[in-house]
């Protein structure tokens, strides 16, 4: 094995993980799901869990919420008002971040209105732009001095790239893997 930092990401969609194993099969730090858009009923059910299970493994933690765009029912002048919303509701259900905790994710994929991403970037630029700048800028406000990392797929890369240029943008290739 090479001397890279080994990581995983889990939620609600996998089993429960046993940390202590996944500790000692090398993972070394874990983004947990903590909230999807608006709803606290996509909270996900298993994240105190394992946000516990990771420290107590002594696994580096991080916390990540599955941005969804306003409410379709929402006028655009409005839409800060529920960017606000979802960016609140996450940082609450993470809490004070404790030293050692890794920055809280932006998760910027179209999983949860694929239509709606594609119509809003293919239609209008700004607008779509204007919706990742306002969850990076609130989200640093409320943390103080530290930045959001940010998490997006393929379908977003050259429009979040192209539009926040000074900030860290993972674009992952979705592959799987096993782990413990």
């Amino acid at each position: 094995m090479d001397s890279r930092a080994r990581g995983i990401d889990v939620s609600h969609h996998n089993q429960a993980v046993e940390w202590s194993k996944a500790s000692a099969a090398g993972i070394s730090f874990a983004f947990a799901k903590v909230s999807q858009g608006m709803s606290p009923a996509n909270d996900d059910q298993t994240f105190t869990d394992n946000w516990q299970g990771m420290k107590d493994a002594g696994i580096i933690r991080g916390a990540y919420h599955f941005v969804g765009l306003p409410s379709p029912s929402t006028p655009r002048a409005q839409w800060n008002d529920d960017i606000h919303r979802q960016v609140d509701h996450f940082l609450a259900l993470v809490g004070p971040l404790q030293l050692g905790d890794l920055p809280p994710v932006l998760d910027f994929e179209d999983g949860d209105s694929p239509a709606r991403w594609k119509a809003l970037i293919s239609s209008d630029r700004a607008a779509a732009l204007s919706i990742v700048r306002e969850f990076i800028t609130l989200t640093t406000t409320q943390l103080g001095t530290i930045s959001p990392i940010i998490y997006t797929g393929n379908f977003w890369s050259a429009i979040a790239s192209s539009g926040c240029s000074k900030r860290s943008v993972r674009v992952t290739p979705f592959t799987s893997c096993g782990w413990p």
